[in-house]
C-alpha cells in the first residue's frame, strides 16, 4: 500500500509541476507577444511548445503510448497494473457439478458417465432422521469422482464444504465420521463438530482478484468456495488458478498494449 501510495505521489506532483511549467510558458509568451518582442516569430507554434510540460507528463502517466506531429515524436511504455486487470472469482472458478442426497435408487440409476460427473454432494442442516450412514458410505463409495459434502441451511444457502477424503480411512468410508456428520447435521452443529476441517469462508462472485488472492492463500486448503448474491454456491477458487488466470490478464495486456 505504501508503493502504492508513493507512486501516486510521484505522479501526482508530475502532474502538478507539468501543468504549472506550462501556465508560465503560456503566460511568458502572451506577454512578449503584447511586447511586440522579436524574440518569438513563431505563430501558433508557441502553444505547442508552451505544452510540452503537459505532454511529457501524459506520456509518462501512460495515457497515451506515443505523440508525433509538429516535428517531434515521443513514445512510452504502456504498463499495466495488475490492480487495473477487471478479473473477478467467476472468471477463475472450479465448477463443482453436485446434486442432493437422494434415495439409493436414484443413485443406482445413474450410469457411470454422469456419477463420474458428480464432484459435490449436498446435505441441508436441521434435518431430522433424513440420512443415515449406510446411504451416505454408499453414495460416497459410487461415486469415484466426489470431492466434497456441501453442507446448506434451509434455503439452500452455503454454510461449508467437507472434503470427502476426511471420511475415508486406507481406502476405506469412515463409517464413525459418517455418523458424527449426520448427527451434527441435525442437531445444527456441523461448524462445531467439524470446526478444524470444514472450509466455511467464501468469497462472493463479484469480488476482485486482488481481494480474492490473500483469502485464497491464506484458506486452510489453498481453496475457498464461491458464492452468490443469494449465499448459494457456484464453485471453488484455487491459489493456483487465480495466480495463473492474474498472469494470463497481465500478459495479455501487455500484448495489446
Amino acid at each position: 500500500m505504501e508503493n502504492s501510495l508513493g507512486r501516486y505521489t510521484n505522479r501526482l506532483g508530475l502532474w502538478s509541476a507539468s501543468i504549472a511549467a506550462t501556465f508560465v510558458l503560456l503566460a511568458l509568451f502572451m506577454y512578449l507577444q503584447r511586447q511586440d518582442s522579436t524574440f518569438l516569430d513563431l505563430d501558433t507554434k508557441w502553444v505547442v511548445i508552451a505544452s510540452i510540460p503537459l505532454l511529457v507528463a501524459i506520456l509518462r502517466s501512460n495515457i497515451i503510448r506515443r505523440f508525433q506531429g509538429f516535428g517531434i515524436e515521443l513514445e512510452t511504455r504502456l504498463e499495466v497494473p495488475v490492480g487495473h486487470i477487471s478479473l473477478v472469482a467467476t472468471d477463475a472458478i472450479e465448477l463443482l457439478p453436485g446434486q442432493g442426497k437422494e434415495s439409493l435408487e436414484k443413485l443406482y440409476s445413474l450410469d457411470t458417465a454422469k456419477r463420474r460427473e458428480i464432484r459435490r454432494l449436498n446435505l441441508i442442516q436441521g434435518r431430522v432422521a433424513t440420512y443415515a450412514v449406510g446411504a451416505l458410505q454408499e453414495y460416497i463409495e459410487k461415486l469415484p469422482e466426489l470431492k466434497f459434502l456441501e453442507v446448506r441451511d434451509e434455503a439452500e444457502r452455503f454454510i461449508a464444504l467437507l472434503p470427502v477424503s476426511q471420511f475415508r480411512v486406507q481406502g476405506s468410508v469412515d463409517t464413525d465420521q459418517l455418523d458424527n456428520l449426520i448427527r451434527s447435521i441435525e442437531n445444527r452443529s456441523v461448524l462445531d463438530v467439524f470446526r478444524s476441517s470444514a472450509i466455511t469462508e467464501s468469497v462472493r462472485a463479484d469480488e476482485s482478484f486482488l481481494t480474492v488472492l490473500p483469502k485464497v492463500r491464506e484458506s486452510k486448503f489453498g481453496s475457498l468456495p464461491v458464492t452468490s448474491s443469494n449465499g448459494q454456491l457456484l464453485g471453488i477458487v484455487t491459489t493456483e488458478i487465480v495466480e495463473k488466470r492474474i498472469a494470463d490478464a497481465v500478459i495479455a495486456a501487455q500484448r495489446h498494449a
